[in-house]
């Protein structure tokens, strides 16, 4: 389905999770706006992306993007929500995603050859 510009219903607010446990297993990478973690929750593995105080507008644009409408595909990386840890300067700002055990696509294109027919799916899926 292509975007058009035509409106949109509004997204619903992203759940928050606060009343769900969600244990951090193992940081999987760090980088400029926080750490994105291995997580449990409920009994699935999902990706915890932790963002610092300082980057909350880093974390409040992310869900923004991740509410758009046609963000919901089956090819692109399902939103699960949000939770809010900590207080004052101690407050963290956690993002909830599905969990891929071989990483992004950047990671997985440095770490392996891919072959035409799998560089053909892969632009094919992007282009989708």
């Amino acid at each position: 389905q292509i975007p058009t510009l035509e409106p949109v219903p509004l997204p619903q607010p992203s759940p928050n999770l606060g009343l769900r446990p969600i244990q951090l297993l193992e940081i999987k990478a760090r980088g400029r706006f926080g750490a994105v973690w291995k997580a449990q929750f409920k009994n699935e593995f999902v990706a915890v992306k932790v963002f610092p105080m300082q980057d909350k507008q880093s974390w409040q644009t992310e869900q923004e993007i991740f509410k758009l409408a046609h963000m919901d595909h089956e090819d692109i990386l399902h939103f699960i929500g949000v939770e809010k840890h900590g207080d004052n300067l101690q407050t963290e700002f956690w993002l909830i995603t599905a969990y891929h055990e071989k990483g992004s696509l950047c990671d997985y294109l440095k770490a392996n050859i891919v072959t035409w027919p799998e560089m053909c799916r892969i632009a094919e899926s992007m282009a989708r």
